[in-house]
């Protein structure tokens, strides 16, 4: 099961503050118009991939085990159509 960011709101929050994330769920981020997405895992307190989907559909990149809570950035190799956590 995966949640959808929609509004601005909802993906400025992201998965913020949350301690578990369980198995099989995650949170998709839709981008229109497609854009390079920048993440940061600031006040997220579990490791998550962000997996950026180009509009093709076609996973363009991965960031894999994000180390929670850092400030740096976990950018797409170029612009998507999405990110899911």
């Amino acid at each position: 099961q995966v949640e959808v960011a929609r509004t601005p709101a909802e993906q400025a929050h992201g998965m913020m503050f949350r301690t578990r994330v369980p198995p099989g769920t995650g949170m998709l981020f839709p981008l229109e118009p497609p854009r390079v997405a920048n993440f940061w895992m600031a006040n997220t307190m579990v490791s998550l991939d962000l997996l950026f989907i180009g509009a093709d559909g076609r996973v363009r990149n991965i960031a894999a085990r994000a180390v929670p809570g850092s400030e740096a950035w976990l950018s797409s190799a170029g612009p998507v159509a999405a990110v899911l956590e």
